[in-house]
């Protein structure tokens, strides 16, 4: 009689060989109750419902940052704050500087730009806002300062010399030459005072000289007149800015009257200065 079961229920007839599992796969369907992978159902087959891996067999690695701290965030920063206090605090303090004051006012202008941004900067990112505006106002104010003692230095400069005192002058005869007394034939010029040396220069009916920075004093001078009806004399004298001492000039004619004298003391401090002028006529 013929055998009809099929190969893999066959067993050997001693038992020795264990029976034949089918695999399950390809060309045959899946067996209830294996969750549907092939596998037992129980608590070590695979997840069910939505828990189930999106990728069977596929491992799926963690998203970035999911695990850890978040990345901090860079904190604002105003790098122009602080160049700009420098600039505005060196602004100010060369400001009452004679001559370095002009550096000072290249470096207040400099600050002054620095001290904008640094503003503008600070107001956008919330940072050391006050820190430049506190330099920009220095260097501002530096600046106006610096002119200002700029401007006062100068007009202390064109002062020096422009004050004199005047000596009582006993002319030979008086303005316009309504009074005469004798006929001048010599003038004799003169300048004195405490001052150590001078520049002089003088002038005598059109015939005029000068003597250097170094003519010492006292200091005299003999001039004839000319043949002319008319005479005139003149003399000045000035010491050079930061010399000490005064200066008196004099003119008389060749009676020894005097026609003419002035004083003048030092003035403008350090670098003061003493200018005289004398001056006489007459026929």
């Amino acid at each position: 009689m013929t055998d009809t079961r099929q190969p893999f229920e066959q067993q050997p007839a001693d038992g020795s060989a264990a029976p034949y599992r089918p695999t399950y796969g390809q060309g045959h369907p899946t067996p209830a109750g294996t969750g549907g992978f092939g596998y037992p159902q129980g608590p070590y087959g695979p997840p069910q419902g939505q828990w189930a891996p999106p990728h069977q067999g596929q491992w799926v690695p963690p998203q970035q940052g999911a695990w850890g701290p978040p990345p901090q965030q860079p904190q604002p920063r105003n790098s122009l704050a602080m160049p700009a206090l420098i600039l505005g605090i060196i602004t100010l303090g060369l400001s009452p500087l004679p001559f370095l004051n002009q550096a000072g006012i290249l470096v207040g202008i400099i600050g002054a730009g620095l001290g904008v941004a640094a503003v503008v900067i600070g107001v956008r990112r919330r940072v050391r806002v006050v820190m430049a505006a506190i330099g920009l106002a220095l260097s501002i104010l530096g600046i106006i300062s610096a002119v200002a003692f700029t401007e006062a230095f100068v007009s202390s400069l064109n002062s020096i010399g422009s004050s004199s005192s005047s000596g009582p002058a006993v002319p030979a005869q008086s303005v316009g030459g309504t009074e005469e007394s004798a006929a001048v034939t010599s003038y004799t010029l003169s300048i004195t005072g405490s001052a150590a040396k001078t520049s002089i220069n003088w002038s005598v009916d059109g015939s005029s000289g000068s003597a250097g920075q170094s003519t010492k004093v006292p200091w005299t001078k003999v001039m004839s007149v000319g043949s002319e009806s008319f005479h005139t004399a003149t003399v000045s004298a000035y010491t050079y800015p930061g010399t000490d001492g005064d200066l008196t000039c004099t003119i008389t004619d060749q009676t020894g009257r005097v026609l003419d004298t002035k004083s003048a003391a030092s003035q403008g401090g350090e670098y003061g200065s003493a200018s005289v002028n004398c001056s006489a006529y007459g026929s």
